[in-house]
Parts: C-alpha cells; structure tokens; sequence
C-alpha cells in the first residue's frame, strides 16, 4: 500500500469534512436563501459575481505565493478559516437590517468561493510538493476524489435533516462549525512536520503571472475544455432528462445517487486499471475525455430507456475519477524540470476548471440544451471535446537541461559537456558570443567540406553528409579566435 506523506493524510481528512459541510449548503443555496434574507437581492446574479471575483482573487494570491511549504500550510489553514467566517457571515443576515443584506450575501459568498479556490490550490500544490516521485500522482488524486465523493454523498442528506429540523439558518450554523472543525487536522499537520526553510525562488519569477511553460499552459486549456463537459452534471444532464422523461425528478435522484456511488467505490481501482492498460498520462487523458463525450451523447442520442441511462452514468463517472486526477499527473510531469513554480501552474489549473470550466459550463450546457436538433448537440460536444484531447495530448518540447541551455558568454576552453557538440549547436554557441568570435563564412573551410585541423581524422563535415560532430571544446573555424 503507498504511504501518502503526513500533509497529504491530513488534508485528506480535511477534504472530507470540509466537502460534507460544502454540500450541506450547496443544493440548497439558489433555493433557500432569497427565503432566508429577503433582501439578499438576484442570487443569479450574486452567485455569478461571486465567482468571477473570487476566482480572480484566489488567482492573483496563489500564483505569487511561491512554492514554501510553510506559506502553503498556512494558506490552507486560514482559506478554511475563511470558509467559516462566510458560512457565518450569511447565518446572520436575518439580524442584520434589509438594506445592507444584499452587500453581505456578496460578501459572503466571494469570500466562500476564494476561500475555497484558495484551499483547493494550497491542498493540491501540498499534495504535489510534498510525495516523492514514489507516489503515483493519478492514485492520490483519485483517492482525494473518493473523499470528496464521500462527502458530496453525506452533505445533501444532512442538509436535508437539518432543513427539516431547525432551517436553513442550522443548516448555515452546522457548516459553519464543521469548516472550523478542519482547522485542527492543518494545525497538526504543521507541529507535526514543520517545514523546511526553503530558498527564495529567482528574481523576478513570482511576479510572472503566467504559467512556468507552454505544455504546462496547454494542459491548463485543455483540463478547462474537459472540466466544460465535466460540468453538465449542472445543467445539461438535469435538463436533458427533463426533456426526454416523464419522471425527471425521480431519473435524477438515481442518477447522481449511482454516480456517487460509483465515485466512491471505483476511484481507486480504475485508476490502478487504466495505469497498467495504459501508462501514457496522454492515452488516459484522451480516454476520460472520450468518456465524458459518449455520456452526454448517449443521453441525448440513445433512445430513452434504464440501458442508456446506466450506460450514461457508467461513463460519466468514469471521466469523472479519470480527468481530474490524469489532469494533475499530466501538471505534475511538466512541471518537473522547473525548480520553481508548482503553485504558480496549480493556480492556473484550478482558475482554469473550476472557475473557467465549471462557470462557463453550466451557461453553453443550459444553451445547448435548448437546442432542437439533437446534431447540434453532437457536434458542439464532440468540437468541444476535441480540442481538449488536442491539447491535452500534444507532446511538447523536453525541459532544458544543462546542456541544451546556451551561455551567456562563450569560452573556447570551457567544456560545459561531455557529449560532442553537433555543428548547429556548435554555431549557435559562438552566436552567443556577440560578435567576439568569428562564424564560419559561405567560403569557409566548412562549407567546402574541409577537415578542422582539430577535428579527429576521418570525421567528415557537413557538405560530406556526415554527422558532423565535434569532440568537447573543439573548433570550426581554421584558424585560432581572436
């Protein structure tokens, strides 16, 4: 069995607790709260600023924070910190006066929605920085998934209980303390393992608000087109059934019930499968996307019935354990060759899924389900879809190591390499030399084919159609630099 670091056990616990508490407010929210504070004002509109704005925030916070253990610790901790003083904030608004409801229901739910991206880019940079090259990242991921699941299944039922027996307000004061509850596991966490002081990243590489590298921007784009078929579970599977059941309601509730189910039992083990049938990160990737697309179509296209509805939730589920997680990997490997820049990239990430992904989501799936044709679904499934497997599994260009990055200065002494130099990189290495050293000419002795006085015998040059390497150090031009 892996053994996960003591960071990642502990945010586990966090991430099933502060899950139940989220989905203890989240089913209700739309529907109770204009009742609870009449006047909260449009909580459409609310819900959308909310969003946007917290999104941005958690953005520009995580992504110049650096890569610390220490600060991510601490950011965690005062994220759920956060969650609970929002949840509290919209538990008062009966006492407060009804002009100034609408300012706090805004407050409190930006103040939610930060605190909770925040928390997210804190608990995945930890769990990234924190498990050694041992721990397959896809398995851990999937395990944080199975968390979540557990406590997406437990919220709504306690929710419930909780409406029934005191209101919305318990319910608001229950997840309260239950967000407030999760800051004992993170404080124990840091006695436990304090960090190491770490080295500052280089200068002038925090205030990049931009991804480390274009695959790590690319995975970005493409988890956020995946995450915008990842979030129909929002908008077009409700509406679909509507639409095409006469006992929508009920078909729902079996829906996600099996959903859950089949999140918390499956997350593991079809991890594990889909590794050892298919190792490439990118294979996986290209596969929970394809799933994602076939669950949508199935439900639209297939005729009405238990067996489209099984298969639907089957491979809705499954896109769901696999995006996510392979989504991580996929971050992971390209962010190994930079020293810095892990919660940089997962900033993004997460901006990209869940505010960009899930956000838009939920308005192009009400659009498309409005839709008559059910071609038109198809094809706007299927273009979405395809751009994220592009992006996804397009390789991108292998970190420069050592002996790829050029010098600032050029010695003819200095052998940066043990390996024989090719005579493009040769050439581009006195390039980097601004004009110092001379470049081989049109009537050079290398563009007619002419043995280096250095270069061993028996090596042909370039115009000869051979390989044309150097040994370390040695020269193409015929005479001695100046």
């Amino acid at each position: 069995m892996t053994r996960y670091s003591r960071e990642s056990r502990r945010l586990l616990a966090v991430t099933l607790v502060a899950s139940t508490a989220l989905f203890t407010l989240n089913p209700f929210l739309a529907v109770h709260l204009p009742k609870y504070a009449p006047g909260s004002g449009p909580i459409g509109v609310a819900l959308l600023l909310s969003a946007v704005v917290g999104g941005v925030v958690a953005l520009l916070a995580s992504a110049a924070g650096g890569d610390s253990r220490g600060r991510l610790l601490l950011t965690a901790r005062w994220s759920v910190a956060g969650l609970a003083a929002g949840a509290g904030t919209l538990a008062v608004l009966p006492s407060l006066p009804v002009a100034v409801q609408s300012v706090a229901v805004l407050a409190g739910l930006v103040l939610l929605r930060a605190c909770l991206n925040l928390y997210s880019n804190a608990s995945r940079s930890l769990h990234l920085l924190t498990n050694g090259s041992t721990v397959d990242t896809g398995v851990l991921f999937a395990a944080v998934g199975t968390f979540f699941g557990i406590g997406s299944a437990v919220g709504p039922v306690l929710g419930g209980m909780l409406l029934g027996l005191g209101g919305f307000g318990l319910a608001l004061t229950a997840a309260a303390l239950l967000f407030a509850g999760c800051l004992l596991p993170l404080a124990r966490a840091g006695a436990a393992s304090p960090p190491p002081r770490e080295a500052p990243p280089p200068a002038g590489q925090v205030a990049r608000l931009r991804p480390t590298s274009r695959a790590a921007a690319r995975v970005c784009l493409g988890s956020g087109l995946a995450y915008v078929l990842y979030a129909q579970s929002l908008a077009y599977i409700p509406l679909t059934l509507s639409h095409r059941y006469p006992s929508a309601d009920r078909l729902t509730v079996v829906f996600f019930t099996a959903n859950a189910v089949l999140l918390i039992a499956c997350s593991l083990p079809v991890m594990r499968a889909i590794r050892r049938l298919a190792p490439d990160h990118r294979w996986q990737s290209a596969a929970g996307v394809a799933a994602l697309l076939a669950a949508l179509l199935v439900l639209r296209c297939a005729p009405a019935g238990w067996t489209a509805l099984a298969g639907s939730v089957v491979l809705y589920t499954f896109g769901e354990i696999v995006v996510p997680a392979v989504g991580m990997q996929l971050l992971k490997a390209e962010t190994a060759g930079a020293r810095t820049g892990t919660a940089r990239n997962v900033a993004f990430f997460t901006f990209a899924t869940n505010t960009v992904g899930m956000g838009a989501g939920q308005y192009v799936g009400t659009a498309v389900a409005a839709l008559p044709s059910p071609a038109w679904h198809a094809g706007l499934w299927s273009l979405t879809a395809a751009l994220s497997a592009a992006a996804l599994c397009r390789r991108g260009r292998p970190p420069r190591t050592a002996r790829h990055a050029r010098p600032t200065r050029f010695s003819w002494r200095a052998k940066t390499s043990t390996t024989p130099l090719t005579w493009k990189e040769h050439d581009e290495r006195i390039a980097c030399g601004r004009g110092r050293h001379r470049r081989p000419t049109r009537r050079g002795p290398l563009r007619r084919g002419l043995q280096d006085p250095r270069t061993p015998a028996g090596l042909p040059g370039p115009a000869e159609g051979g390989a044309g390497r150097l040994p370390p150090g040695g020269s193409a031009q015929s005479g001695s630099p100046r």
